[in-house]
């Protein structure tokens, strides 16, 4: 096969292998808007024939742990806290009944149910009385057994499967995106403002170890 010519950039005029073994600079084009809309050929043939190696042993483990009801239950409890639309008080018969791996560009999507306690004003006497409602989401999960300055591409991978996803969901389930990261071992920017980055894309960024 003969190989590709890059023709913008650092490496204009050089075969597209050279970018490609440049994995820093490869991974901020990757987050760049305008490069899959002007260099489309270029685009598709990086995300084509370049794939992350996700499907390690680590990740395997990692995603395997989603059988375990409890183990879901106790992200779905953090998520649901971390969540500023659904925080109001302490949950009440929260539930996960169904996982699914794989499925519409995610490593583990599971719903979640539960019952959430508020405080409702009575028209009559004016009091303040306490109310359940009950709630049903889905946990749309991407996982990293390690994440390092790589994020900015992981952000644009996970808002691309998330238009897909929006487009395709049930709107009587809110679906909430989360990255759960083992280990952040990134170094040009703290795990805080990581966090910032994800969460301004509607995203949750939890480590593993918060659960």
């Amino acid at each position: 096969m003969q190989s590709q010519i890059v023709p913008f950039g650092k490496y204009k005029d050089q075969p597209i292998e050279m970018l490609i073994g440049d994995t820093q600079y490869l991974n901020w084009i990757l987050a760049q808007s305008w490069f899959a809309e002007k260099y489309q050929p270029i685009y598709n043939f990086i995300t084509t024939n370049i794939q992350e190696p996700s499907e390690t042993p680590e990740h395997n483990k990692f995603q395997s742990k989603f059988l375990d009801t409890s183990y879901r239950l106790a992200l779905g409890n953090l998520v649901v806290t971390l969540h500023e639309a659904l925080y109001c008080k302490p949950l009440k018969v929260a539930e996960s009944t169904k996982v699914v791996f794989e499925e519409m560009g995610f490593d583990v999507i599971f719903n979640y149910s539960y019952s959430q306690q508020y405080e409702i004003q009575e028209k009559e006497r004016g009091e303040w009385v306490e109310a359940w409602e009950n709630r049903f989401l889905d946990i749309v999960c991407e996982l990293k057994p390690t994440l390092s300055d790589d994020y900015p591409a992981v952000i644009r991978q996970m808002k691309k499967a998330m238009e897909v996803l929006k487009k395709r969901n049930n709107f009587n389930t809110l679906s909430i995106f989360v990255i759960v990261v083992g280990e952040y071992t990134g170094v040009g920017a703290d795990w805080k403002d990581v966090v910032e980055m994800f969460k301004s894309s509607g995203i949750l960024a939890i480590l593993e170890s918060e659960y």
